[in-house]
């Protein structure tokens, strides 16, 4: 039996340490702007603050969505300081969020990423770009603007998940993620 494509809307997925209402907050900003879109939470109980564990899951979901999804994730200790806001595009998918390193693993891992900063609306909350600029930001990619048309070419902050190194009892590794059946996820194969 053939299976049936369903035609739907730009698909925009978030990942975020948030765990309560404020998600609702940047569909809200983008439901104004644009309609014809499909929500996806990837998650959001990433544990507080911890980008690690954010850009890990971001970089293992990413890649089961189609060309053309938006993701953003919004791990973001830094909010409120000088880190820039960015959107990187690569291997036909948008990532949106702060340069913290948080985007840079699923980035790679789907072709060639290339970077842009993103101006900061004036009147923008120092504490909730998630609403204030990435969400405004993804709502006008879904609706035609291309990324390069955002902001101005950027080189990003990269997270490095590391590798394991030989010491003189075992192996060093770092955990990455630890999910809620208590599966721990280290920096190796």
């Amino acid at each position: 039996m053939a299976m049936e494509m369903v035609s739907m809307g730009r698909v925009i997925t978030f990942l975020t340490d948030f765990g309560s209402f404020y998600l609702s907050q940047m569909k809200g900003v983008i439901l104004q702007r644009t309609k014809d879109v499909v929500f996806v939470e990837i998650s959001t109980d990433i544990p507080p603050q911890d980008v690690r564990s954010g850009a890990f899951a971001l970089m293992v979901a990413s890649r089961y969505f189609p060309r053309g999804t938006i993701h953003i994730a919004v791990v973001d200790p830094g909010v409120g300081t000088e880190r820039a806001a960015i959107c990187v595009e690569s291997g036909g998918h948008v990532f949106i969020g702060p340069d913290n390193g948080i985007l840079m693993p699923a980035a790679r891992t789907l072709g060639s990423p290339v970077a842009w900063k993103l101006d900061v609306p004036e009147g923008a909350s120092p504490t909730f770009h998630g609403r204030d600029v990435f969400a405004r930001a993804a709502a006008e990619i879904a609706c035609g603007t291309h990324p390069e048309d955002m902001g101005i070419p950027f080189e990003p902050k990269d997270l490095d998940l590391g590798s394991p190194r030989v010491v003189a009892n075992g192996v060093e590794t770092t955990v990455i993620h630890i999910d809620n059946f208590g599966n721990v996820v280290l920096n190796m194969r």
